[in-house]
């Protein structure tokens, strides 16, 4: 065996090759692409969880106090739940955390957002109505 390096995109890549053949083995183009390819950015499986982390916590709860222990459950629950994808993601290395924190600012965002835009429905509802599309 023959330890072959090349150079793909700024990596330094080795492989082995069998010193019988006539010629070297060609390495896949699909592989040389997929090492230059950067992660999903953001992540939205931890900006989604973030947000389902979100909607969690903030869930109502009648005829008990802020701070009641079912209060308390609820916010641990809300706030596990995107703690475990995002372990999950960067053990699997699907993503790195700095896409995760990336999902996670462009939920909350979207959380804060989306009061402002609820007062734009009766305009989509004004321009479904004009082009005779009803809302599923």
């Amino acid at each position: 065996m023959e330890l072959t390096e090349t150079v793909v995109c700024g990596r330094r890549i080795s492989f082995a090759t069998n010193m019988v053949s006539l010629r070297a083995p060609r390495v896949s183009h699909v592989l040389f692409a997929s090492l230059c390819l950067p992660a999903a950015m953001p992540s939205l499986y931890s900006g989604y969880s973030f947000l389902i982390g979100l909607t969690t916590a903030s869930v109502p709860l009648r005829k008990r106090g802020w701070m009641g222990w079912r209060r308390v459950a609820i916010v641990y629950a809300g706030m596990i739940y995107p703690a475990v994808i995002l372990a999950a993601i960067v053990s699997t290395a699907n993503n790195s955390i700095l896409d995760a924190v990336a999902g996670a600012i462009a939920c909350g965002l979207a959380w804060k957002l989306n009061d402002g835009l609820l007062n734009l429905l009766p305009l989509e509802d004004y321009f479904l109505s004009v082009v005779s599309v009803h809302k599923p």
